[in-house]
């Protein structure tokens, strides 16, 4: 018996990748609260600190 691996490129045809986008979310140091838009939380006043990640 012969064992035969093929590699096949999956991204071969355009528009087939995965789309990912940078989200910048802002969240509260003190208690763990997201949201998208900068200021103070709203639940303890604290600052909030400016975080991104990635959506697929």
């Amino acid at each position: 018996m012969v064992k035969i691996t093929e590699k096949i490129d999956t991204h071969a045809t355009k528009g087939s990748q995965p789309k990912t986008k940078i989200v910048t979310k802002y969240v509260c140091p003190m208690d763990g609260s997201t949201s998208d838009k900068p200021g103070e939380c709203p639940k303890c006043g604290m600052e909030m600190t400016k975080t991104e990640g990635k959506k697929k």
